[in-house]
């Protein structure tokens, strides 16, 4: 590094612009590179205005080949693409200023009074946008660089684009190699339907996804919770097998065991005709089973009919409502609990 450039190096770091004007210049290295630009890239609808106030249309892919299209073409693809307008080269306005060091917030309003005593043109006649300068010495000063376009030489493209049904984004010019873009006051309509467009189709994709996978969802976790359930009874189940053996290996066990299943009932088997007896428009949530007697609580469509349905089943006996009906607010489901005897 040059000494020259040593010595500047601290007035520039002090000045209150320096950052902001390393900021630019960080842009403009990472947008000059080629790698950088293939990355970042972006398919664009290009509208490119001539001197005759015609315009031609085409598509910008993203390795910057620009393949030439109808209007009505670019139409469809700006539904879903940014626009950019491409004014005559020769209407292009570029203007280094320098102004008092204000922060980025005040630039703006402070620039839009100044436009007037530099150009022809006051900022509400110039579609326009503003960059940080070189640096320079006087840290109460700081050089800004103007692009500026008339709104008149734009006028008759973006009224053919507004009859084509075409929201432009930008106004694109080159300025020293690096595409600028300025605002056209209509980004945010354009932008905004695009966007608007964007999180309806998702959602409906979304909410569509929601209703395919969210029985199969809630399938899954119950069954997950019944194995869990299941898995927690298998140390008991294991000890009372082995109990079972060791009083079957007696004669007095085997008389006293099959006194219990007389008066008990097999519990598998008592399952098994609940089941079978519950309709398929009924559901359990609990179910207590104790000497043949169960308890039964859940949710039914139709409690009476349940209730019709377990009277019916042969091997459940004197079936009865245990508490009164209550409604799940928001559906069409009765809360219920019967006491039943099953078996003999």
């Amino acid at each position: 590094m040059s000494s020259a450039v040593l010595a500047k190096f601290p007035t520039a770091l002090a000045s209150a612009g320096f950052f902001e004007w390393w900021t630019s210049r960080l842009k403009e290295l990472v947008l000059g590179s080629q790698v950088l630009q293939s990355m970042f890239r972006e398919t664009v609808v290009t509208v490119a205005a001539d001197l005759s106030d015609e315009i031609s249309t085409g598509v910008r892919w993203r390795d910057g080949q620009v393949q030439p299209v109808t209007l009505e073409v670019a139409a469809r693809m700006a539904v879903s693409k940014r626009v950019v307008v491409r004014p005559v080269p020769g209407s292009v306005l570029v203007k280094e200023h320098v102004v008092p060091a204000v922060g980025r917030a005040d630039m703006e309003q402070l620039l839009s009074h100044e436009i007037a005593s530099i150009s022809p043109f006051s900022a509400d006649e110039l579609f326009w946008r503003w960059d940080i300068g070189p640096a320079m010495s006087d840290r109460k000063r700081t050089a800004v660089i103007l692009t500026m376009v008339p709104k008149s030489t734009l006028a008759k493209p973006l009224a053919l684009l507004d009859e084509a049904g075409i929201v432009p984004d930008f106004a694109e010019v080159d300025v020293a190699g690096v595409k600028r873009r300025l605002t056209l006051g209509v980004e945010e309509t354009g932008a905004g339907a695009r966007l608007a467009i964007r999180v309806l189709s998702w959602t409906c994709v979304l909410l569509a996804l929601l209703a395919l996978l969210a029985p199969v969802g809630i399938q899954t976790w119950q069954r997950w919770r019944n194995e869990a359930a299941i898995s927690e009874l298998e140390p008991a189940v294991t000890q009372v097998r082995a109990a079972k053996q060791a009083i079957m290996a007696s004669g007095a066990g085997k008389a006293f065991l099959k006194q219990e299943a007389e008066r008990t009932g097999n519990a598998l088997a008592q399952l098994a005709a609940l089941t079978r007896a519950v309709p398929d428009d009924s559901y359990l949530t609990s179910l207590r089973m104790h000497d043949r007697q169960a308890t039964l609580c859940g949710e039914s469509t139709s409690s009476a009919h349940l209730m019709t349905v377990l009277s019916a089943a042969p091997s459940i006996h004197n079936p009865a409502f245990a508490a009164p009906l209550t409604r799940t607010e928001g559906t069409n489901l009765e809360n219920y609990c019967i006491t039943a005897t099953v078996g003999k």
